[in-house]
């Protein structure tokens, strides 16, 4: 009975390490989030004048395709009529 005990204090308490790793993590998730927002960043900022909406008539638009050929982006012309706010 007393093994038991003595097993599940320890399974309850939190040493060193953990703090450590627990710590090691958070770093982890807050770098992964700065990569993350500085890619997306330089994304939009390197796309030139290709943004836009797939519905804007008479300008070219950008996609992102995974296919047979890798990933790639696509320039291609809009599907419908108007734009995202419903004017034509």
């Amino acid at each position: 009975m007393d093994a038991i005990r003595e097993e599940l204090g320890r399974l309850c308490t939190i040493e060193e390490r953990h703090r450590r790793l627990a710590s090691r993590l958070v770093l982890l998730f807050l770098a992964t989030i700065v990569v993350d927002v500085a890619g997306a960043v330089a994304m939009y900022a390197l796309e030139d004048d290709e943004k836009g909406w797939a519905g804007e008539t008479g300008r070219r638009v950008r996609y992102a395709v995974c296919d047979a050929k890798g990933p790639r982006t696509l320039q291609v012309e809009g599907l419908l009529p108007g734009t995202p706010n419903g004017t034509p």
